[in-house]
């Protein structure tokens, strides 16, 4: 009864071309994967991205573990998860990653986080 396993469908402040994800739910535990193609972000850098539909809602400011890659992005990244959601960080000055960072890329990830 604690186990169940399906498919999400990411959404982000500038779009998708293509998604694949997916969830394993092992009690309160829940492990997704994601392997999305952006869309081209805006010209500046003024908003942060975010991306959200994640299957189960988890308590704001919780870090998620896991792994994620940015193609193009040269840096250590992160996400932060709030509610059915997250934003992806920059660990060296925990700032956010803007859509204009974000756009035109292939986001892969691999995470666990926890809901109630």
């Amino acid at each position: 009864d604690d186990y169940e396993e399906g498919t999400w469908t990411p959404t982000t402040n500038i779009g998708y071309s293509a998604t694949n994800a997916h969830y394993v739910r092992i009690g309160n535990a829940v492990h997704i994967t994601m392997d999305a193609s952006t869309n081209a972000g805006p010209g500046d850098n003024s908003q942060a991205t975010s991306v959200s539909g994640l299957p189960y809602s988890a308590s704001p400011g919780d870090q998620i573990s896991g792994s994620t890659f940015i193609t193009g992005l040269n840096q250590n990244i992160y996400l932060e998860i709030g509610g059915s959601g997250f934003t992806i960080r920059d660990n060296a000055n925990n700032t956010a990653i803007t859509r204009g960072e974000y756009g035109s890329s292939v986001h892969r990830l691999s995470a666990t986080y926890l809901t109630s």
